[in-house]
């Protein structure tokens, strides 16, 4: 049998720790994306005003990553502007980043130097992007991560992406390479026609500020944008794009996650003139249910071996089991600590 104390505000709170971690796939040729919940979306701008009738679908039907429903090609192209990059310029750069820093300050501004286009929250990692730049060409291919394998934010640095084996660029990239005609990792379209950058093999890493680069990106710069906090993945580079647009598949895939751990603590203070008689009904003798004669001296004192937690209609929500039974003191106050991580 139990008895039972009623706990005051604090001795219950909640903690919380950061937990990252490592998620890394990889497959014999080509990783199945939809058991993970990976939207693979193609985004492409129009020259003309934008209606939501327009069929210009993206889904299913041109890509081989299932289930991941039907997008409009040019809404998620504006979408992207939106979010991501509408203070820059079409050069990549921020638009006077003076005007910005005086409307942050609240002072007035001539609209013909500039525009509310700096005043947009583009989900930047750092300050640092600002001395960069950001650059959203006229197609972009998104991958997009559920919440679920990300937490709160994709861990900067950690993010690495490998399109699944392309024999075809392979043996484009070996043809030239051996005629030294263009250095490995070279991106220009025009030297293998519509089948993208040279090296479709090289992986896709962020520098732990936002921006995509090919692995050996010293001769490339910035292909594209990883937005931590929303899991969103954004090739922007003409060539690049356009690669997973038609080669949508990915051969290795690996990021780290950040997932907050919530820790319910409990702390149960018994004083040491509570609980001092036993209530296990092993305990009892006779038709009167008397104490038997062993625990009925002054020197006995019952063991602890299990808390219960009730919430506030008595019913039972976990039991916390001691290691070994825990012998009651009669004269100290006993505190016993409980921690729930959900």
């Amino acid at each position: 049998m139990s008895a039972y104390k009623k706990l005051k505000s604090q001795d219950a709170f909640v903690s919380t720790y950061v937990a990252k971690k490592n998620w890394y796939y990889s497959g014999s040729n080509i990783i199945n994306l939809a058991p993970l919940g990976i939207q693979h979306i193609v985004a492409e701008s129009g020259s003309s005003d934008y209606l939501l009738s327009n069929d210009n679908d993206h889904g299913p039907t041109e890509g081989s990553i299932t289930n991941q429903g039907t997008f409009k090609k040019e809404l998620t192209y504006r979408s992207l502007q939106q979010l991501y990059y509408k203070d820059y310029s079409v050069s990549g750069s921020i638009i006077e980043p003076y005007y910005q820093a005086q409307a942050e300050l609240g002072n007035s501004i001539n609209t013909s130097y500039t525009s509310s286009l700096k005043l947009y929250d583009h989900y930047e990692s750092s300050t640092l992007i600002r001395t960069g730049s950001r650059k959203l060409e006229s197609l972009a291919t998104v991958y997009s991560f559920p919440r679920d394998i990300i937490g709160t934010h994709i861990e900067p640095g950690s993010f690495k992406m490998i399109p699944a084996y392309n024999a075809t660029v392979a043996g484009a990239q070996q043809d030239y390479v051996a005629t030294n005609y263009v250095e490995v990792g070279y991106i220009d379209a025009a030297d293998i026609g519509n089948l993208g950058y040279l090296n479709g093999l090289e992986a896709i890493v962020d520098d732990g500020e936002g921006n995509l680069e090919l692995i050996n990106s010293k001769q490339h710069g910035v292909i594209g944008n990883i937005i931590y906090s929303h899991g969103i993945v954004i090739l922007t580079n003409f060539d690049v794009a356009d690669y997973f647009k038609k080669n949508p598949n990915l051969g290795i895939l690996s990021w780290k996650s950040n997932q907050p751990i919530y820790t319910y603590n409990y702390h149960v203070k018994v004083s040491d003139y509570e609980f001092n008689h036993t209530l296990n009904p092993s305990a009892l003798t006779g038709s009167n249910n008397r104490l038997r004669n062993n625990v009925s001296g002054s020197d006995f004192q019952p063991y602890i071996s299990s808390v219960g937690l009730y919430n506030d209609v008595n019913e039972l929500i976990a039991i916390g089991k001691l290691s070994q039974p825990l012998h009651k003191p009669a004269e100290t106050e006993l505190t016993i600590q409980i921690k729930l991580d959900i």
